[in-house]
């Protein structure tokens, strides 16, 4: 007897992946960790080059170092807020 697989346990097909020069950066900016990798995770697979930083701080440091074409923030970072903070970039 063979077992069916479901959609879940079959093993995703390749996705072609841009050339890295070709990639839009991301920068996720989330303190609750899990939802920060939920996100980076699927912008990961959807081919991003992401960045993730866990507050206001930590993102400033990273846009020091790299430039990035997309913001995806939280607006609650426990310090400072993600729309003020955007608003000062």
């Amino acid at each position: 007897m063979t077992p069916i697989l479901s959609p879940w346990s079959r093993p995703a097909p390749a996705k072609a992946r841009l050339p890295k020069n070709l990639c839009q950066r991301v920068l996720v900016v989330e303190d609750e960790l899990i939802i920060g990798e939920i996100a980076a995770e699927a912008l990961t697979e959807a081919g991003f080059e992401v960045f993730t930083a866990a507050s206001a701080e930590e993102a400033e440091v990273i846009l020091a170092e790299v430039s990035v074409d997309v913001l995806f923030t939280d607006i609650n970072l426990g310090g400072r807020d993600g729309l003020t903070w955007r608003h000062q970039l």
